[in-house]
This record gives C-alpha cells, sequence and structure tokens, in this order.
C-alpha cells in the first residue's frame, strides 16, 4: 500500500502524511514504524525496505519524508516504484515539490494522491508582477506571467489568490478614504488607487464575479484550473474604461 501526499502547505500535508501512517499502524499493530530522511537514506536501505523478501515483508510502515532532497535516493525510489506499488507492507511518501515527470510517475503507482498547496505566494517565487499587470490592464504581461507562473510550477491557487488579492484593494480604494481604513499599507493602497482608475465600480464586480467562478468550478473538477486563467488573462481588455 503506497499513499503519496505532497504541496506546499507542508502543516496540512505532513498532518495528512501522519494520519495515513496511523491508519496503517492501526491495521497493522504487529508492524514497525520508520521514518527516512534525505541526510540518512541510502539507495540500499531503499532496496532493503522495498524489494526485501525476508525480514521486512509484510512488517513494516515506512514514511519516506522528502528523501528526493538526495537525488540518488530519489531516483531509486523511482527506480523501483513497481515494487513499491505492489508490496505488502505500507509506504507513505511525502514532498513539499516534486518534477512533473517524477510526479507523474508516482501517481501513477501510488494507491491515491494527496496534494495541498499554500494559497499564500511562494517565497522562492514572486507572484506580485501578475498582480502590477493585472492593474495595469497590461493583458500581453498579465497572460504571459502567468504562463510563467505555471511553467515555475506555482499552484493556480497561488496565481488566481494574487489577482484576487489585487482586485479587492482596487475595489476597497474606491470607497476608502485612506491606508489606515482600508487595512492596507501606504505603499499597496497608493499602487491601488492609480490602478483603480482604469476601472469601473461594474467592470470590478463583473471580474470579481469572473474569479470567483472560476475557483468554485475549478475545484468541482468542471474545468481546468490552469487553463481557465490563461483564459480568463487572454480575454482580460487592454483597458475596462470606455474612452
Amino acid at each position: 500500500m503506497f499513499f503519496l501526499v505532497t504541496g506546499t502547505d507542508t502543516d496540512k500535508a505532513r498532518a495528512k502524511a501522519r494520519e495515513l501512517i496511523s491508519l496503517m499502524e492501526k491495521k497493522r499493530p504487529d508492524a514497525t514504524s520508520i521514518r527516512v530522511l534525505a541526510d540518512t537514506a541510502t539507495m540500499s536501505m531503499v532496496d532493503e525496505l522495498v524489494l526485501s523478501q525476508g525480514l521486512f515483508e509484510a512488517k513494516t510502515i515506512t514514511f519516506f519524508d522528502e528523501v528526493f532532497e538526495n537525488e540518488d535516493v530519489g531516483a531509486r525510489v523511482i527506480a523501483v516504484v513497481d515494487a513499491l506499488k505492489l508490496s505488502q507492507n505500507g509506504f507513505v511518501l511525502f514532498e513539499e515539490k516534486l518534477s512533473k515527470k517524477n510526479l507523474e510517475i508516482l501517481s501513477g503507482s501510488a494507491e491515491k494522491v494527496f496534494h495541498f498547496d499554500s494559497t499564500e505566494p511562494s517565497s522562492d517565487y514572486s507572484m506580485f508582477p501578475i498582480a502590477d499587470a493585472f492593474g495595469s490592464c497590461d493583458k500581453r504581461s498579465l497572460w504571459l506571467l502567468i504562463r510563467e507562473a505555471l511553467d515555475h510550477g506555482s499552484p493556480a491557487e497561488e496565481i488566481h489568490g494574487i489577482m484576487w488579492w489585487q482586485v479587492k484593494a482596487i475595489a476597497i480604494v474606491r470607497i476608502a478614504k485612506d491606508a489606515k481604513s482600508a487595512g492596507l499599507a501606504p505603499f499597496v493602497f497608493t499602487k491601488a488607487k492609480r490602478f483603480s482608475m482604469a476601472f469601473s465600480s461594474e467592470q470590478i464586480e463583473k471580474i470579481m464575479c469572473d474569479l470567483v467562478a472560476i475557483y468554485h468550478k475549478a475545484h468541482r473538477g468542471e474545468i481546468d484550473f490552469n487553463v481557465a486563467l490563461e483564459r480568463f488573462a487572454l480575454d482580460f481588455p487592454v483597458s475596462h474604461v470606455e474612452k
């Protein structure tokens, strides 16, 4: 039994991993639980846990904890993924981030995949240029930046989140007297105030409705989140204010 847990929301992802391990321990009270870390893992350890037919067979529950940080060990896990899938032992593999290729391989073998992403902008990749292109009504840059973020591996939730944050700020500054009453930092307030000049109230309301619809339809499985964000950008007018 093999479960895959991934995502940048590490608190939720690790909580799910612990839950899965606990459930397996209840089903297999005689099994030995083992946690394998990248800095202590070896390729032979992977082989012993996954391939051995003697001491370890049907007696272990293994938590592979971000072992793909060790490239050799990660490669070995991929190499024995078929055996991992068929093993009678229990395995939970957690990785915050995986390459697209490795994610596809592991997902194809896992009994179930759990993915948890943070809605906050990633610390290693700035979402704010997307917000600026959005506020500036720069349709071409908006689409290119969304495409770049997706190629970088940024979750659709993050991209959607930064656009929602920007349009909400634009809506707030139209009725707020100052940064304090708007609940925004002075710099953010000033920039949003400038951006708001390009939008009418009706257009802001429509954009917000469109973003809400995209989010809920994507999470209901009615549309592809990534594709919907790109279409949103491609349909984004150069200016929302009628001349």
